[in-house]
């Protein structure tokens, strides 16, 4: 049976309804316009765009599992529900849950990646790769043990034979809270040492850390959890309500803030290349690789000069331009007639590549 329409008192579910769906046409319009502004960047997806839309995904379905906890009584009291509806609310309730997890922990994941391919030293890159890993196993970990929380086949049911859920949820909360203050710092970390002017170094920072916004959602949701699971017996669908309410903000803003440095604005403000450049470069150096399979050049990741030298770059039986971008990146770009370059000068530059140095001939 359907939940009254009509806001009171003894019946607040609505109002989980209002705040999931304007936060949830919030949500997918971030993920779609993040999504297209990385094709337009550097014309194809990448798998933080995968992990962005499949937690988009689980983000509306975690809002249609909010719903139905709605109709079945969320914002209602207990004594007014049928076994049925109660029944049906403890199902929802489980399902949201888990879809809170994942969609969540999608939303870290897809800005960690995001983050791992602007690291030019190996320090850096597993630092970033150490935190992505971490929290897909956590993430795994997690929502096993929110799907297995009571004595199977009614795992919804915590009537039951259950885990210590209020024990679960404090680590989950406290994990929870210490990978987004790592993300939210993790730009800084990076980004530091890049040369260009502090104030687009600041921009660049700042439009990785509202995921900090989170952290007051997370404790107050904490907070709310402790009280309802403490008291299990109490007016379950009723006392819970505020928990839900805050969960669903959550799990929305999870997303915008995670999508929130590729809006258009951002983008431009970072035009000189310090975003857009080592995306783009990626795409180059998956072009080289399988351009000049014979040369070598599959070899090419993060290299950097040692030296100063730059512009035109000789590999074994090929040449090229070599050129130098501005957020340190370096670029090899194929010349079909290398009689038209200019030569003024030959100097010898060592080019450090992952594995391996080599020595190439540099003309300048």
């Amino acid at each position: 049976m359907a939940a009254p329409l009509s806001i009171t008192a003894d019946n607040r579910g609505p109002l989980v309804n209002i705040a999931t769906w304007i936060t949830l046409v919030a949500m997918v319009l971030m993920a779609l316009t993040k999504i297209a502004t990385k094709w337009v960047m550097i014309g194809r997806f990448q798998a933080d765009d995968g992990l962005m839309f499949v937690a988009m995904l689980a983000g509306v379905a975690q809002s249609l599992a909010a719903n139905q906890q709605v109709i079945n009584g969320l914002g209602q009291h207990r004594s007014t529900l049928t076994p049925i509806q109660f029944g049906n609310y403890e199902k929802a309730t489980y399902a949201a849950r888990a879809l809170y997890i994942v969609t969540t922990n999608l939303a870290k994941l897809a800005v960690l990646y995001l983050l791992a391919s602007f690291t030019r030293t190996k320090l850096r890159r597993r630092t970033v790769k150490g935190a992505f890993y971490f929290t897909a196993l956590w993430t795994v970990v997690a929502l096993i043990v929110v799907l297995l929380q009571c004595t199977p086949p009614n795992t919804w049911d915590t009537g039951g034979k259950c885990i210590d859920l209020l024990a679960f949820w404090i680590v989950y909360a406290v994990v929870d809270v210490m990978e987004q203050v790592a993300i939210g710092f993790f730009p800084i970390f990076l980004l530091w040492e890049l040369h260009t002017s502090k104030s687009k170094k600041f921009v660049a920072m700042g439009a990785f850390t509202p995921n900090l916004l989170t952290i007051p959602l997370i404790v107050a949701r904490m907070v709310l959890l402790f009280g309802n699971l403490q008291n299990p017996d109490s007016d379950l669908t009723y006392n819970t309500f505020n928990t839900a309410i805050i969960m669903e903000i959550h799990t929305m803003l999870s997303i915008v803030v995670a999508c929130f440095p590729f809006t258009k604005p951002l983008m431009d403000s970072l035009s000189t290349g310090l975003l857009t450049s080592d995306l783009r470069s990626a795409t180059a150096r998956s072009a080289a690789r399988s351009r000049y399979p014979r040369f070598g050049l599959s070899s090419i990741r993060s290299p950097k000069i040692v030296s100063d030298a730059k512009r035109e770059w000789f590999g074994p039986s090929v040449s090229g331009n070599f050129s130098t971008l501005d957020s340190g990146e370096h670029e090899l770009t194929e010349t079909s007639h290398p009689k038209d370059m200019v030569i003024n000068r030959t100097i010898t530059t060592t080019v450090e590549f992952e594995g391996d140095d080599k020595i190439y001939e540099t003309k300048v």
